[in-house]
């Protein structure tokens, strides 16, 4: 009888291991990963599985980052909380200044959770946290993204198992409503053609804290890759009155204006006028805006416009 078949069939086999280790290593590694890094990877295996989005900011030299990891971030109660109810990514902030803009960060660590349905912020911590405030934040940010998905599911009838585990949920009210941008017409369509066409609800996307309105499906994957190249500057607030009073107060889109391909919103023809007789003085300002620095209370006559209405945008030489 030829050895040769029985040698062959003990090479194959031996190969055939060789082939799986690194194989199962792999599945091993991947099952003990909790943290990603990719940003763009979490936010659609967050919106694909409808659990909030957890972004840590971080640096390599920030020591209080590094004792956060540590202490925190490690931990056996973060780690199941992400495996179940989150999808958590790290973000070097040296590595993408990109996102901190997006996000607004000023501080090291930062953590922002974020609704992967609409961009929304739910819940947002700047400096570092010890293990009991971090999962009081993620319990109250997951509780917000319940509430918000329950209203979302009116439109159907929802299972008694779902039904009773949302109302389990203890939702704090009273909270303010969300900051339509632009009195809802398309920052895309405005930007790349200089028209004002009304969005839809159904596309809408969060922003820094403010609601924008898309028209399309395509408008909204182009706002959702690169939201600052659509938004207003200054959160849709008139740059002469925070330069002059420094009172955030949002424009009106009757007096709107681009310079440099940024768009500018005024609170009167008298300020875009001045804008742009001198736009580099206005250009200056050092403020990082947050929404809740905006006085929402300002009176904004005429801000919500029909279609027929809408006005011609100026634009600065």
């Amino acid at each position: 009888m030829s050895r040769l078949p029985v040698l062959q069939g003990l090479l194959l086999t031996w190969s055939l291991l060789t082939a799986m280790q690194p194989f199962g290593q792999l599945i091993a590694a991947e099952a003990t990963i909790v943290w990603q890094t990719d940003f763009a990877r979490a936010e659609a295996d967050a919106e694909k599985r409808q659990v909030p989005l957890l972004v840590h900011f971080y640096a390599t030299w920030c020591l209080p980052c590094s004792k956060m990891d540590r202490d925190v971030l490690k931990s056996a109660d973060v780690k199941q909380l992400l495996g179940e109810r989150f999808i958590g990514v790290k973000v070097d902030s040296d590595q993408h200044p990109e996102l901190v803009k997006r996000f607004g960060i000023q501080m090291l660590p930062s953590d922002v959770i974020v609704d992967p349905t609409n961009g929304r912020v739910l819940m947002e911590k700047q400096g570092a946290l010890n293990l009991n405030d971090y999962l009081s934040m993620t319990s109250r940010a997951e509780a917000k993204f319940q509430h918000a998905l329950k209203r979302q599911m009116t439109g159907r009838q929802i299972p008694s198992d779902e039904l009773a585990k949302l109302e389990d949920i203890k939702i704090v009210l009273g909270e303010p409503q969300p900051l339509i941008g632009l009195d809802g017409f398309s920052p895309v369509s405005l930007t790349k053609s200089r028209k004002w066409i009304r969005g839809s609800a159904e596309y809408a996307w969060d922003f820094q804290g403010v609601t924008y309105q898309l028209a399309t499906r395509e408008e909204l994957l182009a706002f959702r890759q690169n939201p600052a190249d659509y938004a207003p500057r200054l959160l849709g607030c008139d740059p002469v009155t925070l330069w002059e009073t420094d009172r955030a107060v949002p424009g009106r889109t009757l007096y709107g204006a681009f310079f440099d391909d940024e768009l500018y919103l005024f609170t009167s023809a008298e300020n875009r006028k001045r804008f742009k007789a001198n736009p580099a003085r206005f250009m200056k300002t050092q403020h990082v805006l947050r929404i809740e620095q905006i006085d929402r209370t300002a009176t904004l006559e005429g801000s919500h416009l029909k279609v027929a209405d809408a006005p011609e945008i100026a634009v600065p030489q």
